[in-house]
């Protein structure tokens, strides 16, 4: 077998059905397959398809959702298919409908969860450290803002089908947007309110942003640090005038 039918042969296949193992595990099993090789092409088959075939580190749920997230920037969900996701994902029907029993509807629910989990983690990290509840409506304001005007799928992701981002952001989707940032911001906040208040206040910067976000203002914009502070230090200090 030549080197780059070997490379085919390791790559491709029954991939859907490879173990969870983190690259150091993969590398040592690919050196022990290889082992008939000479040392050289064997090392460089074993750093190309440990780059290449990243996909064996992941769960085939994550393997699914990524292929889903792909197809969505390229077609849209509206012309979405199942067998789009996954010939892109590289899993056979049967393993998505295994995956999420409830086909496409459930594949994209848990799709908007997982997106709304990285967006939260994503604003986590950029707004550390918070050194006032001002500070924390400003970072946080100028994140969310920046970031949903900068991928246009991010709503999208939010939504049922193209062209129901109000809905989504307003009626359906609200709650469980709220409950998410409730779950990641409002830890930020103890240090300087109680919790309970640390919950409205999570909750009205979400309905704030959202509210910007749909219907941007001529006064004031909130994807800007010096807009947000002045729009916002009144807000806070109403709530809190003691910790502004």
């Amino acid at each position: 077998m030549r080197d780059d039918e070997s490379c085919r042969f390791l790559s491709v296949g029954d991939s859907e059905m490879l173990p969870n193992v983190n690259p150091d595990q993969f590398s040592r099993v690919l050196r022990k397959v290889l082992s008939p090789l000479d040392n050289e092409t064997s090392e460089v088959l074993v750093s190309h398809l440990v780059v290449t075939n990243d996909t064996t580190m992941q769960s085939p749920e994550d393997r699914i959702l990524d292929a889903a997230r792909r197809c969505v920037d390229r077609w849209g969900m509206s012309k979405l298919t199942i067998d789009d996701v996954a010939t892109e994902a590289n899993v056979s029907r049967a393993t998505l409908y295994r995956i999420f029993p409830g086909g496409k509807d459930v594949m994209f629910d848990a799709l908007r969860v997982r997106e709304l989990g990285e967006f939260f983690a994503g604003m986590r990290s950029s707004i550390e450290p918070v050194e006032s509840l001002l500070d924390f409506a400003v970072k946080v304001s100028v994140y969310a803002m920046r970031e949903m005007r900068a991928d246009e799928n991010l709503t999208m992701m939010l939504s049922t089908e193209e062209g129901t981002a109000l809905k989504s952001l307003t009626v359906e989707g609200l709650p469980r947007i709220l409950n998410v940032a409730s779950q990641y911001m409002t830890p930020f906040l103890t240090e300087f309110v109680p919790l309970a208040e640390a919950e409205v206040l999570v909750e009205l910067l979400a309905r704030f942003v959202i509210s910007f976000f749909l219907a941007p203002s001529t006064h004031f914009d909130l994807a800007d640090a010096d807009s947000a502070r002045e729009f916002f230090t009144p807000f806070i200090y109403a709530l809190n005038p003691a910790v502004i």
